[in-house]
């Protein structure tokens, strides 16, 4: 019991600083020298006190992608690779095309300055948008396509 007391111990500290997925937290704690067993236990524990959650993770990420501006097709991106399970994935990154109409503007004024008199080409700012995650349909409405 104590190898999975020491595990949680880690997982808490770690924990303290950000959301973890329950995948990224476990292979910290592997990578940390902890026995998978210790691992799986002390994961479950923190689960079931609610300490750990995907879904709390999710929407952290979530968060934190949209305030610097990224598209919903780079956050699903993110969040499939940190294997985050595709139904907290899609409940959290689901916003109506307004929102994101909205944000794929922003993300355009602030590279390219205001309205009309931005500083680059349309294909330029469309391949900017595309690489943010902008679903095209998004990015031609965007830019007035």
């Amino acid at each position: 019991m104590q190898a999975c007391d020491a595990a949680m111990h880690q997982a808490l500290r770690l924990l303290g600083r950000r959301e973890h997925g329950r995948t990224e937290l476990e292979a910290k704690l592997l990578a940390k020298g902890h026995g998978e067993e210790a691992v799986a236990a002390a994961l479950n524990r923190l689960q079931e006190r609610g300490l750990q959650s995907d879904r709390r993770f999710a929407a952290a990420l979530v968060r934190r992608r949209i305030q610097r501006g990224y598209g919903p097709d780079f956050i699903r991106a993110e969040l499939r690779q940190r294997q985050v399970d595709e139904g907290v994935a899609d409940g959290e990154s689901n916003r109506p095309g307004a929102f994101w109409l909205q944000l794929a503007r922003s993300a355009l004024e602030k590279k390219y300055g205001p309205g009309r008199q931005r500083s680059a080409p349309r294909p330029t700012q469309a391949r900017f948008l595309a690489r943010r995650g902008f679903p095209s349909n998004i990015v031609a409405e965007a830019l007035g396509f």
